[in-house]
């Protein structure tokens, strides 16, 4: 009986040839690579009511997501594609955590605008779906507007 005890023990403290502990899956390749975002709407409201943005009038946007660790994206979008602004406007980097089905805004960050004002980006989305990605995000501009946007986009580049 002794014995048994002994084995069973041994076992439990070495495990029994499961290695369910391996590394955690890498789930950064979903989003790595260069989008192009040509649909979308985008929502404004500085205080005197809502105004929607249609952004499949505009020019199209892109941006690109890195890898950045374990599971750690950095996105690096021009702020005019988060806020209204001009192309070839300041840009801006955000980090996200990779998960299965999505990769979220780590915490509320900071850009500048066309202005040189501060951009808070309140929270962030990117959803790989059909070979394409939704990418939704919640900003406060300079100018205290409440800004939603939420962009279709497709890859250009790995």
């Amino acid at each position: 009986m002794r014995s048994w005890w002994v084995v069973f023990c041994g076992a439990a403290a070495f495990g029994c040839g499961d290695d369910s502990s391996g590394s955690p899956a890498d789930y950064t390749p979903a989003f790595v690579g260069q989008w192009e975002c040509a649909n979308g709407t985008r929502n404004i409201d500085c205080g005197q009511g809502i105004v929607v943005a249609d952004l499949s009038l505009s020019t199209p946007h892109q941006f690109e997501f890195t890898a950045s660790g374990e599971n750690i994206v950095i996105l690096h979008i021009e702020t005019r594609s988060l806020v209204p602004g001009l192309p070839g406007g300041p840009a801006c980097e955000l980090p996200f955590h990779a998960r299965q089905d999505e990769a979220l805004l780590q915490a509320e960050s900071r850009c500048t605008d066309d202005d040189g004002g501060t951009v808070v980006v309140h929270d962030g989305t990117a959803t790989p779906w059909a070979g394409q990605l939704a990418l939704d995000s919640a900003s406060t501009t300079s100018k205290d507007c409440a800004v939603e946007s939420a962009l279709v986009c497709y890859r250009i580049a790995d």
